[in-house]
């Protein structure tokens, strides 16, 4: 491209060349004739249309080769762009399957009851050696511990219930294993 644009330059300065001569002879009228007659002019003029029309198919195909690789690289974009906004659902998908889950996870956690291995063991670190002696020696409870009848034990929240349940599952064990 760089080569014709050259080219055009050079005929271009033969045609100013040529026309410079004919004005510095003040001849106007001879100069349109000769300027008009002459076969070096219009080949000239030739020659500079032929390297015009070259260029400008040249300008055309670079424009349109520029073009092709803007659209190219435009549509490149598009699909990494949407390739990663897929990307991002697929995550707020997973993100909210693990937030469910978890809600899951919690609501199920709270419905559940509580484990009675552990509340049992809490309650036997509770008690204190000695404590309620007297109902394990009171005539109901033996009476209790040897029919294996129904015992009912009620109180406020807190008041050793479970403290004492665990003492007496302990004795009944006890009892079990030495009869």
């Amino acid at each position: 491209m760089a080569g014709v644009l050259v080219k055009i330059v050079i005929e271009l300065l033969s045609i100013l060349s040529i026309a410079t001569k004919e004005v510095k002879r003040r001849r106007a009228k001879i100069f349109a004739r000769k300027l008009l007659g002459r076969t070096d002019i219009e080949d000239a003029l030739k020659r500079l249309n032929s390297l015009i029309q070259e260029e400008f198919q040249m300008v055309t195909t670079q424009i349109l080769k520029v073009a092709t690789e803007v659209k190219d690289g435009a549509d490149n974009t598009n699909m990494a762009i949407q390739q990663m906004l897929n990307e991002i659902e697929e995550v707020k998908r997973d993100v909210a399957e693990v937030k469910w889950t978890q809600i899951e996870r919690d609501i199920y956690k709270w419905l559940s009851p509580p484990d009675s291995y552990t509340n049992y063991n809490i309650a036997c670190k509770a008690h204190y050696e000695g404590t309620a002696a007297w109902f394990f020696e009171a005539p109901i409870f033996k009476d209790w511990m040897s029919t294996g009848s129904l015992l009912w034990m009620h109180g406020k929240p807190g008041s050793g219930k479970s403290v004492l349940w665990s003492v007496i599952s302990q004795l009944s064990w006890l009892t079990d294993r030495n009869s």
